[in-house]
């Protein structure tokens, strides 16, 4: 007994207790965190994996009840059948060259702004932010109507109608869009300005100084100094543009409903398929099942996301980087 007395009053025996209590608080810390990660990312994840399983998922294990999650049978016919009824490559081709365009416009006009802001000192300034803050945080549907009404009845200060004699009726064009979006109204433009403002303040003002010293003006100084270093902000915002126009479909329904975008065409594709009365493949005539359809739609689900998910993973180092150095936080 005096001996274990010994040992266990030693320094090194209380520090390899100290040093063993330590490691086992580290591991059970990170046991926690790790279970926890587990179950945030299975409640996330679990959707998306289901679309996964069902669209690979054969026609055959709709009625075997042995088949719950993991296929029996794997097929990619599903993706075939949406490729069709989806149009795919007309439908994706006109919706990118639309959200690239309006990507481009939004990009140009918000950096202007966010330029302006950042650097500019003038009257109004703080006020005129404040309006820009304010369509962040009122919602779209407060100016919706006059926003319907001047689109409907369109007119620059009463041009159009001395001339023509008459308004016009952007609907059901792409025009709506178009024009918001070049004059800084689009889809998320004033969080697009914020980040601009917050990114232009951050980078110091001798790169201006440099550039009026070398005889450039404020507009050569802007293109061909600040915006070359403004790429993770550009990389940011283009994103958040494209993602957002991509898979928008308030506005596409409220003023271009003549139109067929991939967010659309996913839309109804559940009434495209419906309304299929011919022999696919030689397995169904008519009108498939619902529950055939339903494994369709997972399958077409995946294929218009494909596209933004590819630009997001090219993009996401720049992405990421872009939202810290703007300050965006929550």
């Amino acid at each position: 007994m005096p001996i274990i007395n010994k040992i266990t009053e030693s320094a090194f025996y209380k520090k390899n207790i100290h040093m063993f209590r330590e490691a086992l608080k580290r591991f059970m810390t990170s046991l926690f965190i790790f279970l926890i990660m587990l179950g945030v990312t299975y409640v996330i994840m679990s959707p998306v994996l289901r679309i996964v399983m069902n669209a690979i998922r054969h026609e055959a294990d709709l009625s075997n009840s042995k088949v719950f999650l993991i296929p029996g049978q794997f097929t990619f016919q599903n993706f075939q059948l949406a490729f069709d009824f989806m149009r795919y490559p007309e439908i994706l081709f006109f919706t990118m060259w639309f959200c690239l365009l309006i990507t481009f416009f939004q990009l140009l006009i918000c950096s202007l702004a966010g330029y302006g802001f950042a650097r500019f000192r003038f009257p109004g300034r703080v006020l005129l932010f404040a309006g820009v803050v304010a369509t962040i945080i009122i919602p779209v549907q407060v100016f919706l109507t006059p926003l319907y009404m001047q689109l409907r009845f369109f007119d620059v200060l009463g041009i159009i109608k001395l001339i023509t004699g008459d308004t016009l009726n952007l609907h059901r064009t792409l025009w709506p869009v178009i024009l918001t979006s070049a004059t800084g109204m689009g889809i998320r433009s004033g969080l697009y300005v914020f980040i601009f403002r917050q990114f232009f303040r951050q980078l110091p003002k001798e790169l201006e100084e440099a550039a009026l010293i070398d005889g450039a003006g404020a507009a050569r100084t802007f293109f061909t100094v600040m915006l070359p270093n403004a790429s993770p902000a550009l990389i940011t915002v283009g994103l958040f543009s494209l993602v957002w126009q991509y898979n928008d479909t308030f506005f596409v329904n409220m003023f271009m409903s003549g139109n067929v975008f991939m967010s659309t065409m996913m839309v109804n594709l559940p009434g495209v398929i419906q309304n299929a009365t011919f022999l696919q493949n030689g397995g169904w005539v008519g009108s498939p099942s619902n529950q055939f359809i339903y494994l369709i739609i997972n399958a077409g689900v995946i294929i218009g996301m494909a596209p933004i998910l590819i630009t997001y993973f090219v993009l996401q180092r720049y992405f990421m980087e872009g939202i810290e150095r703007s300050g965006i936080v929550g």
